[in-house]
């Protein structure tokens, strides 16, 4: 399940909420200058993504 890749990430609350909000709105973020998420930041985008998608392809 998602929450259990989350946490086998070992992410800080810090790194999950960064997560989110990339996964979310990465146009905004880059407009701000940020630099592009790594270590586990991007691994946690990346789970938070292909949830969004899976979900979206079931249709919920």
């Amino acid at each position: 399940t998602l929450v259990a890749e989350v946490i086998a990430t070992g992410a800080t609350q810090g790194e999950l909420v960064e997560a989110f909000a990339w996964a979310n709105n990465d146009e905004a973020l880059m407009g701000e200058g940020r630099h592009l998420p790594t270590g586990r930041v991007a691994r946690l985008v990346d789970l938070l993504r292909s949830d969004e998608e899976e979900e979206d392809w079931k249709g919920g």
